[in-house]
């Protein structure tokens, strides 16, 4: 078996299990935050699993990540288009996703949501 490929982050990043994960300090809406992340040719957070959220969480609070509302209001999706799965909400401490919000941030342990205008830092993931 071969070993992965060596993974290097860019400055000021962490890598992770392979992935790279950038925390801004800077707040911003959950739109500038999608595109200061695209500018980094990166994403808002996708969060996979417990391990990753585990990680995620100990860096803080009030971070967008990279889930909203679906434009036809079927439910929720990833920024890669990826449906959300209502499993993964489980392994969150008692989520607060409004009906009338159309973004989610992480707040410590669990997933809240909101309008998305609010200026808030953000996590980019490539």
């Amino acid at each position: 078996m071969e070993a992965p490929p060596d993974v290097r982050c860019m400055e000021g990043w962490y890598l992770i299990e392979g992935k790279c994960y950038f925390f801004s300090n800077h707040r911003d809406t959950w739109n500038n935050s999608k595109n200061f992340c695209k500018s980094h040719n990166s994403s808002l957070a996708i969060i996979d699993n417990e391990k990753e959220k585990t990680f995620l969480s100990l860096q803080g609070s009030n971070y967008w990540i990279g889930l909203s509302r679906a434009q036809d209001n079927s439910g929720w999706v990833w920024t890669d288009g990826t449906p959300y799965s209502e499993t993964l909400f489980n392994i969150f401490r008692h989520p607060t996703i409004s009906s009338e919000s159309e973004h989610v941030y992480l707040d410590s342990e669990c997933f809240k949501s909101a309008n998305g205008k609010q200026p808030m830092k953000c996590i980019c993931k490539v």
